[in-house]
């Protein structure tokens, strides 16, 4: 307790020093009904910035409810409706992008996490923006071991993992960094690793928390990741649109556990008493072989998903921490907000 109370000081008091930020009347967000989005449209009114959120027309926006947010609606796919979106704008934070479904196609991730981002930056420069935020992911850079996580200077190494999530973000980070070399582009591009919280409405990554509450066995995966709260790497975010530095990748991370550890924590945290069978790495893989020989490619346990969920992803995020002045939020506190929130929305059973 002695160790939160004093935490939550240091945070609050670097939030002060940091946060006398911006110039920035109105902020673009893509994505602003997601985990990551609400959370970014949350600190932008925080720092009495204007929050202008671009979300689809069908886009569930009940993690936004009576939030004093301009809302423009629209595609990324639309070229025309992005620069709509954009040109009252002053800055960008671009957390939208499609991660995975069944039904979904490589094509799919083109025209949504490429083609949409590129529809992004040229309206950013069209309309001479300040500032553009790319939210990619961790994995786009190589993972390490726990003694020497993956760092910033790591180079991609997920081609042979086949994953549409992956390639499509890594080339939308190159197309990014291409813009800044070669027109100007003012940006800076976050990874963040794999974020918990509240607000995850559909759930996405929180699903790994209402699967480890809801099921009655728990059957662990092979390998484990970095775990952050995800208002961790929604300051990061706002914070990096008044970085002076352009053309940078931010890891944005928590702390590396085992998916056992993880799940460990889960259940103290959660105070529920649960079995959990660990299942060995070649016996993962083959269900995934098996599953994919059956049932094709797009099902969501298909064999690049098994090979990116089965390996160690663990990352060091302290080029992020010595540059925007954070200090990470402990895990159990992010899953104390993830099950408050489930709760209250009732995706928890009991």
């Amino acid at each position: 307790m002695a160790y939160e109370m004093k935490s939550k000081f240091i945070r609050s008091i670097l939030d002060l020093l940091f946060n006398q930020l911006y110039n920035f009347m109105r902020v673009l967000v893509t994505g602003a009904a997601g985990l990551l989005g609400s959370n970014i449209v949350r600190v932008l009114l925080d720092q009495q910035v204007k929050p202008v959120c671009f979300v689809r027309k069908s886009t569930d926006l009940s993690t936004l409810k009576d939030l004093p947010c301009d809302f423009v609606f629209g595609s990324l796919e639309n070229k025309e409706e992005v620069e709509l979106a954009v040109q009252d704008c002053d800055a960008v934070i671009h957390a939208a992008s499609i991660f995975s479904h069944p039904e979904n196609s490589y094509d799919e991730f083109v025209k949504a996490n490429i083609q949409g981002t590129i529809h992004v930056v040229e309206a950013v420069l069209k309309y001479n923006l300040l500032k553009f935020v790319y939210i990619s992911t961790a994995n786009t850079l190589a993972p390490g071991t726990k003694e020497r996580p993956g760092i910033e200077l790591n180079e991609f190494d997920g081609f042979h993992l086949d994953s549409n999530y992956l390639n499509s973000k890594y080339i939308a980070e190159q197309y990014v960094l291409e813009q800044v070399e070669k027109k100007g582009l003012d940006a800076n591009i976050i990874n963040p690793t794999f974020m918990l919280g509240a607000f995850d409405s559909k759930p996405s990554s929180g699903r790994i928390i209402t699967y480890g509450f809801n099921k009655s066995l728990i059957f662990v995966p092979p390998g484990g990741k970095n775990f952050v709260y995800v208002g961790d790497v929604a300051k990061v975010a706002v914070r990096a649109l008044s970085s002076k530095i352009k053309g940078e990748k931010y890891l944005v991370t928590g702390f590396n556990y085992t998916y056992k550890e993880f799940f460990e924590l889960l259940l103290k945290q959660s105070g529920r008493k649960k079995k959990m069978v660990i299942i060995p790495k070649f016996l993962f893989y083959t269900a995934a072989y098996l599953m994919q020989f059956l049932r094709g490619k797009n099902i969501e346990f298909n064999i690049s998903n098994a090979k990116v969920l089965g390996r160690d992803n663990y990352y060091s995020g302290k080029k992020a921490i010595r540059d925007f002045n954070y200090l990470p939020t402990p895990i159990e506190l992010a899953i104390e907000e993830a099950l408050d929130w489930f709760k209250k929305n009732r995706k928890l059973s009991y």
